[in-house]
C-alpha cells in the first residue's frame, strides 16, 4: 500500500499540526529589523532578498563558500526530491553539504515546523497553504521555492464498468463540455463512495456543477480513504472518490479509470474555482534563518530547479534514485508505473522555465499567490482566521524566482559579452568556463559572480 498523501490546504486548516507554527503570542513580521548588505556589496535581490542578497562586483577571486545545511525531507514523492541531488552530487556542486549525512532528517508534516522553530532543522519542504491558519499569531517562516503543482483529486471507476474518462472522451473529439457532461452521466443512478474531507469534497462540487448535476444524482457513501480503497481493491465499489493522491495512483495501477481529476479541470475547464484544492510544495526556513543565509537559501533553489531539469529531462534516471529512497522512508511499495502516473497526473513537477506561469502570468489560476490567497479568503469566511493576510506571508517563492532570473539574465549578457570579446587572459577563460557551468546547473547567483570576476580579469 502507498503511504498516505498529506491533506491539502483547508483540510490542515485546523488541528494540532498548525499549533508549532508560529512563536508564542502574536508576531508582526513586518516590524521585524532585517539585516542589510554589507558596504560594497550590490544588491541583486527581488522583493523580500531585497537588502539580503549582494555581489561585490569588484571581487576578482570569487570562489564558492563551503556550508552545512540541516535539512528535511519528508516521506512523500514530492517532498523527497533531494535526495536526487544528493546523490548527484548537486548540493556539494553548490558548496552545501547536507546533514545528516546521508540525506538529512526525515520529518513528517507535523514535524517539519517545529523543528525549523527549534532550530533541528534550517530547510525542509512544505506547503504554504498548511500555514494559513495560523496567520492571525504570526507565521515565523517562508517557503521560498515551489516545484509542483498537487492536482490529485479524482472520481474513479472500476475496470468491470468500461467507463469512459474525460481524457477518452476529448481524444475521440468532444469538447470539453461534452465530454464532461458525458464522463459524470456515468455516475447517475451508481453509489460512489466518497470521503467527507473539505479539498476532495471542493472538487466534486465545482465537477458535478459544471457538468450540470449535484450529489443528488447518486447514493454517495462516506469512507476514510483506507477502507474506500480496501472496498475498491476487493470489488465491492464501483465508482469512487477518494482523498489522496497515492491511492489514486494505486487504483490507476490496477486499471480504475479516472472519470474526471482536478488536473482537466484546470487544464480545460474553470480553474479559478478550483483554487482552494490546488497547492503546491517548496522548500522552507525560518524568516530569520533566510535573513541571515540569503545566499545559502538562493543556491539551494538553483539545486532544486536542476533537479526538476533531470525529472523532465530523464524521468526513469530519476525515479530510479527516488523510489527506493521514498519506499526506504514511508514503507511504500511505489513501482516506476506508478512514478509515471503521480509526474504526469497527480503531482506535475513544473521545472524553472515552466514556472514563468507561477510568477510572471498573473492571468493564470496557478499564478503563485492565487490558490494561496483564496485558502486565506476561505479560513475568513468560515471564522478560522480574522485578520488581513497576504499570500506572502506564507511565501517568499515568487520573490526568489524573479531573484533568479534577474541574476540569470545578468550572468548570461556578461558571459555573451565574453564570448564576443575574443582573446582572454588564462585567468578570466578559467573563470568564464566556471560561470557557464554554473549558468548551466542553475547557479545563477556564482555564474554571475564568475562572469563578473572573468570581465575584470580579461
Amino acid at each position: 500500500m502507498i503511504r498516505k498523501r498529506y491533506r491539502t490546504a483547508t483540510l490542515v486548516a485546523v488541528g494540532a499540526l498548525l499549533v508549532p507554527l508560529a512563536a508564542c503570542g502574536n508576531v508582526d513580521q513586518e516590524t521585524a529589523e532585517a539585516p542589510t548588505l554589507p558596504a560594497g556589496l550590490t544588491d541583486v535581490g527581488v522583493g523580500a532578498w531585497s537588502g539580503l542578497l549582494g555581489v561585490d562586483l569588484a571581487d576578482q577571486d570569487p570562489t564558492v563558500p563551503q556550508v552545512q545545511v540541516k535539512l528535511a525531507q519528508a516521506p512523500y514523492w514530492d517532498h523527497s526530491t533531494e535526495k536526487i541531488g544528493i546523490d548527484k552530487g548537486w548540493f556539494g556542486d553548490a558548496g552545501i553539504t547536507v546533514m545528516p549525512q546521508p540525506s538529512g532528517e526525515i520529518l513528517d508534516m507535523d514535524q517539519i515546523a517545529p523543528g525549523l522553530l527549534s532550530g533541528q532543522i534550517d530547510v525542509g519542504t512544505m506547503v504554504p497553504q498548511i500555514w494559513a491558519s495560523s496567520l492571525d499569531q504570526g507565521v515565523t517562516a517562508r517557503v521560498f521555492t515551489s516545484r509542483d503543482i498537487f492536482m490529485g483529486h479524482a472520481f474513479l471507476a472500476s475496470p468491470r464498468m468500461q467507463a469512459k474518462s474525460v481524457e477518452q472522451l476529448m481524444a475521440e473529439g468532444m469538447s470539453w463540455n461534452d465530454a464532461l457532461t458525458t464522463a459524470m452521466a456515468q455516475l447517475k443512478g451508481q453509489t460512489v463512495y466518497v470521503t467527507d474531507e473539505a479539498s476532495p469534497r471542493s472538487f466534486r462540487k465545482v465537477a458535478l456543477e459544471s457538468a450540470g448535476m449535484s450529489d443528488a444524482d447518486f447514493t454517495s457513501n462516506v469512507l476514510d480513504d483506507t477502507t474506500m480503497q480496501q472496498l475498491a481493491i476487493s470489488g465491492r465499489a464501483d465508482f469512487v472518490a477518494p482523498a489522496s493522491g497515492p491511492n489514486i495512483v494505486t487504483l490507476i495501477s490496477k486499471g480504475w479509470v479516472p472519470i474526471v481529476s482536478t488536473r482537466d479541470i484546470v487544464e480545460h475547464g474553470d480553474a479559478e474555482q478550483l483554487l482552494t484544492v490546488i497547492v503546491n510544495t517548496g522548500l522552507a526556513a525560518e524568516q530569520k534563518w533566510l535573513q541571515a543565509n540569503p545566499e545559502t537559501a538562493i543556491r539551494l533553489a538553483g539545486v532544486q530547479y536542476r533537479i526538476l531539469d533531470f525529472k523532465q529531462a530523464d524521468p526513469a534516471g530519476a525515479a530510479a534514485i527516488q523510489i527506493p529512497f521514498i519506499n526506504s522512508i514511508a514503507g511504500t511499495s511505489f513501482t516506476a508505473a506508478d512514478a509515471t502516473t503521480l509526474d504526469e497526473r497527480i503531482d506535475p513537477f513544473y521545472t524553472f522555465d515552466q514556472q514563468a506561469e507561477f510568477f510572471e502570468d498573473t492571468a493564470s489560476p496557478i499564478y503563485w499567490s492565487k490558490p494561496i490567497d483564496a485558502t486565506i479568503a476561505s479560513l475568513k469566511a468560515d471564522g478560522l482566521i480574522t485578520g488581513d493576510h497576504q499570500a506572502s506571508d506564507v511565501s517568499w517563492a515568487d520573490a526568489t524566482w524573479l531573484t533568479l532570473k534577474g541574476l540569470r539574465d545578468k550572468a548570461t549578457t556578461e558571459i555573451e559579452g565574453l564570448e564576443a570579446a575574443g582573446s582572454l587572459s588564462e585567468k578570466s577563460a578559467t573563470q568564464l568556463q566556471q560561470a557557464k557551468a554554473f549558468l548551466a546547473a542553475r547557479n545563477y547567483l556564482d555564474a554571475y559572480r564568475f562572469a563578473n570576476a572573468a570581465q575584470l580579469n580579461k
